[in-house]
């Protein structure tokens, strides 16, 4: 909280909490549904906040065949190898290996008026963290390296504002895949009153 500004000369600030496996499905799950069945239950516990993810994609997006569904729930109650959810489910999921369930053990973080800048691949990564709020000045990512991408990153979050800043990312010719903001596998993001340039976008969800 103030006015100041952290370079990560040659890397990037990551902010993280943790994503610890729990099982898998173990009987198709029906959107709407509000339990879903788990090889396994250990560490749960009720409010736990829960990820439903396929391991063999990164993404929860449905917008290309070979992506798969994901979400965060939050735990109503443990029942045997049943976990009880507080809403219901947004997608299916069919009992399979590939369809892993983790436990989030989130970060939350509010941070305002502080500036950021990055050489590495992204200036700023806020990883695993929950209900957080920010109101960055600037994030500015100045690698012309390929493998850079993004000025802020919000990769595997659940409900998280941002409410003003400027976010920069250098345009690379070579790869052309720069963003201002990505926002990554994470749900209920809401970002607004912000300055954001990129070399492919702006914001990438």
């Amino acid at each position: 909280n103030g006015n100041i500004t952290l370079n990560g000369i040659g890397s990037y600030f990551l902010i993280n909490g943790s994503l610890v496996e729990v099982g898998s499905v173990s009987t198709q799950a029906l959107t709407g549904s509000t339990v879903i069945n788990s090889t396994g239950v250990s560490g749960l516990d009720k409010n736990d906040l829960i990820v439903i993810k396929n391991k063999n994609d990164y993404s929860f997006s449905p917008h290309r065949a070979y992506y798969h569904d994901g979400e965060y729930k939050e735990v109503k109650s443990i029942d045997s190898n049943s976990i009880n959810l507080k809403t219901g489910l947004i997608s299916n999921y069919l009992a399979t290996t590939s369809n892993k369930i983790y436990k989030l053990n989130p970060v939350t973080v509010k941070i305002n008026g502080v500036s950021f800048t990055g050489n590495g691949i992204y200036s700023l990564r806020v990883k695993y963290a929950a209900n957080c709020i920010f109101n960055i000045k600037r994030a500015e990512n100045t690698s012309i390296d390929p493998q850079s991408s993004t000025a802020f990153a919000i990769d595997k979050c659940l409900n998280v504002t941002v409410n003003s800043g400027s976010f920069y990312k250098k345009y690379n010719v070579g790869t052309a895949t720069d963003y201002g903001i990505g926002v990554f596998n994470s749900q209920n993001v809401i970002i607004d009153n912000v300055s954001a340039f990129g070399g492919r976008h702006a914001i990438s969800t």
